[in-house]
């Protein structure tokens, strides 16, 4: 079972972050450039937890915390 929201905003890094924290509990559907960012974002993740290593180059923008 799922339910479907249609919300009126304009996305920001926090609204990212809180879509984020509902990891594989939320999906986007709509709009496509929103769609394709979360894409990106948990490719870019995915990739990080593969290889170990930050993908920001050096220095990590995040505070990445190995442990």
């Amino acid at each position: 079972m799922y339910r479907e929201y249609t919300l009126t905003i304009r996305p920001s890094r926090d609204f990212l972050q809180e879509l984020l924290w509902h990891g594989r509990n939320i999906i986007v559907l709509k709009p496509e450039n929103l769609r394709q960012e979360m894409i990106g974002i948990l490719k870019d993740m995915t990739k990080s937890y593969e290889t170990g290593e930050c993908l920001n180059g050096g220095e990590c923008k995040l505070n990445c915390v190995k442990l």
